[in-house]
């Protein structure tokens, strides 16, 4: 996208790589930031995709629709952290629970958020 980044997924299938689902994961860098793309983490089956910027999304693959979907948009409470920002982000084996790298003020800490 003009002024903006991608994000697309593949998976092995057999001896080569295929996309995976039709959905071009994107966002406007002027809203978002330029790290959209850099932190990125899946569950083990590959259908739950977390992608960590100065906001966190998580999508989950629709496998009869073929397309990602917007699960949840920004789970960190921007007041439980200040606005800071969140970069590094890691998914448990099911996807159900994302732990996020937040930095507030120059000093780092962990946020876990549970699906349920």
């Amino acid at each position: 996208p003009l002024n903006g980044v991608e994000t697309r997924v593949y998976g092995s299938e057999g001896d080569r790589w295929e996309r995976k689902g039709t959905t071009t994961l994107s966002a406007d860098v002027t809203t978002i930031n330029a790290y959209f793309d850099r932190h990125l983490a899946l569950s083990n089956d590959g259908n739950v995709l977390v992608i960590g910027a100065n906001q966190i999304e998580i999508y989950e693959y629709d496998e009869v629709a073929e397309e990602w979907l917007l699960i949840k948009d920004d789970i960190l409470d921007r007041n439980a952290v200040n606005g800071g920002t969140r970069r590094s982000v890691a998914i448990s084996g099911d996807g159900r629970t994302v732990a996020a790298g937040v930095t507030v003020d120059s000093i780092g800490s962990i946020v876990v958020y549970r699906y349920v």
